[in-house]
């Protein structure tokens, strides 16, 4: 069964004491199981992915949260982690949280959404199947690589469908910590719906 599990790549020079790094984790999982600790540090790298400044500046929970409602778009690297059976690719350099949506209504001859470079994973979106390749895509031309997996497009929408579900569920732990950390924002988290949340908007 193909699973695609919305990510965001973990960091490791995050300078707020209020989210802990966990040096093991390359990713965390956003879903309605995620624990507070995974929420500060989801919102931790936000900040600091957001911020543009080198050395980050040290801020509270509640600075960051004010920061990251003020910001123009939010932006994280991630994307969605894929799944079925043995066969795993995980999101590319420059992938981003939001790129889930060119998932979204993939049929026979669809452009490839973006899934990042090093390795550049791609989709050959075929007559009857979508063939999912490790690398090859992006810089390379999509060229077909010996590690792949054939799915049908009914297993891509109904995994996706799961992925929403899950981006909903992380919200609504996403707005129980603000309420224990930064009970005063509205804008953040509305913002953090718009920019990895809203359903894609269909022509």
């Amino acid at each position: 069964m193909l699973s695609l599990d919305p990510v965001v790549k973990a960091r490791r020079d995050l300078p707020y004491t209020w989210a802990t790094l966990d040096p093991a984790r390359d990713w965390i999982a956003l879903n309605g199981a995620a624990p507070d600790a995974d929420v500060a540090l989801v919102v931790a790298i936000l900040t600091a992915e957001n911020s543009g400044d080198l050395p980050l500046p040290a801020m509270s929970a509640v600075e960051a949260v004010d920061f990251l409602a003020t910001a123009e778009g939010l932006v994280v690297d991630g994307g969605l982690l894929v799944r079925r059976g043995d066969f795993t690719i995980k999101p590319g350099c420059c992938g981003d949280l939001a790129d889930w949506r060119g998932w979204d209504g993939l049929v026979p001859d669809a452009l490839t959404p973006w899934m990042g470079h090093a390795p550049a994973a791609w989709i050959a979106t075929e007559a009857d199947a979508a063939i999912i390749y490790a690398d090859g895509g992006a810089e390379l031309g999509n060229v077909p690589h010996a590690q792949h997996v054939r799915v049908s497009y009914a297993e891509i929408e109904a995994a996706l469908a799961k992925a929403r579900i899950d981006l909903e569920a992380f919200t609504v732990c996403l707005d129980r910590w603000l309420a224990r950390h930064a009970s005063g924002d509205t804008a953040f988290a509305a913002l953090f719906r718009d920019a990895f949340v809203r359903p894609p908007a269909r022509a």
